[in-house]
């Protein structure tokens, strides 16, 4: 699977308009995502459930060629992540704001910066 996985990244992704800014922003994030997971005591089950909700339907979506859905669900596991274990642990709140402007998201933000002690 993850053969499957690295070739939709490098064949195909990757030559997609945004892909390869995707790709560097999954790894620029990505060892920082993993060490706070790994601190995790419920560790497997949180990479059960990336795995559940992300990685298996985005391998079955490649599998039938159905390239723009496993990107979309590739987007929106970067993003829950990022903000899981980048931006709400760390307190960066200003690059939330220039990159996604809703007042949902920032009303999401502001009470988990509350409950984790961040002004």
């Amino acid at each position: 699977e993850l053969r499957i996985v690295k070739e939709y990244r490098d064949h195909v992704l990757l030559k997609e308009k945004g892909g390869k800014e995707l790709i560097h922003e999954y790894y620029d994030i990505a060892p920082t995502i993993v060490t706070r997971i790994n601190k995790r005591k419920e560790r497997k089950e949180v990479y059960q459930n990336i795995y559940d909700e992300y990685l298996y339907p985005c391998i079955r979506h490649i599998e039938k060629k159905e390239y723009s859905q496993c990107k979309i669900i590739y987007v929106k596991m970067v993003k829950k992540l990022f903000f899981f274990y980048h931006i709400l642990l760390t307190g960066v709140g200003l690059m939330i704001q220039k990159q996604h402007p809703g007042m949902i998201v920032w009303k999401f933000l502001n009470r988990k910066k509350k409950e984790i002690g961040i002004q």
